[in-house]
């Protein structure tokens, strides 16, 4: 079953995406195929497969999609204890 989140997009030093929700909670967030992200200094930029920006760090953000128990092996480096998970089906106007 699919569920909204919206907060405040960050990067940790790793370099992993999470957004803390209102209650201010850290939520590791896992993208769909074909994202990426950019680096500008401190600063990330998320594109999705056609290059186009569809968030900031720094920013509020709405994205649509579901929440995950475990953690894919292909972010366990960026696993931070405390976190829940995101799977991101679609970033919200």
């Amino acid at each position: 079953m699919g569920a909204d989140l919206s907060g405040d997009l960050r990067v940790n030093r790793l370099g992993c995406a999470y957004i803390v929700d209102g209650g201010a909670s850290a939520v590791g967030l896992l993208w769909p195929q074909g994202f990426s992200a950019r680096w500008a200094g401190t600063k990330v930029t998320i594109e999705d497969g056609s290059g186009t920006v569809v968030a900031r760090s720094g920013s509020q953000v709405s994205l649509s999609g579901g929440y995950r128990s475990e953690i894919p092996d292909s972010t366990v480096a960026c696993a931070e204890p405390s976190w829940g998970w995101y799977e991101v089906n679609v970033v919200l106007p």
